[in-house]
């Protein structure tokens, strides 16, 4: 009978665990992106063609990228976040001296968004 007790005892603290253990994450959840965003590719090069890497990676070039997100936690491991990010980049031949990229003249500025769904595994 006392082996029976203790076996009762055992299982309401393990019941009791779970339950505690549980509610230590959030159910909803919510944020903001913050951050830059900047063009590399062929309009690169200041002196010379492009290089590859951020060698060519002109500052005042950079704008801002932002975003939000939702996230709804279904199960302690499972949650499913939804996210919306803007950003803005651009390039342009006049920035450069090199010559036959200068005399090419063209430039180019784009919004990119992006709206994401996914579900995020723990």
């Amino acid at each position: 009978m006392k082996l029976k007790g203790k076996y009762y005892v055992f299982l309401l603290g393990l019941i009791l665990a779970y339950v505690n253990s549980s509610a230590q994450y959030d159910r909803l959840d919510f944020g903001i992106h913050l951050g830059g965003a900047n063009y590399l590719g062929e309009m690169g090069g200041e002196f010379s063609p492009r290089k590859d890497f951020i060698i060519d990676l002109k500052i005042p070039q950079t704008s801002w990228a932002t975003g939000a997100y939702i996230r709804y936690g279904y199960h302690k491991r499972w949650n499913l976040n939804l996210a919306y990010m803007v950003g803005r980049i651009r390039g342009a031949d006049s920035l450069t001296v090199y010559y036959y990229r200068n005399r090419r003249n063209l430039s180019f500025r784009n919004t990119i968004k992006d709206l994401s769904l996914t579900l995020l595994l723990h």
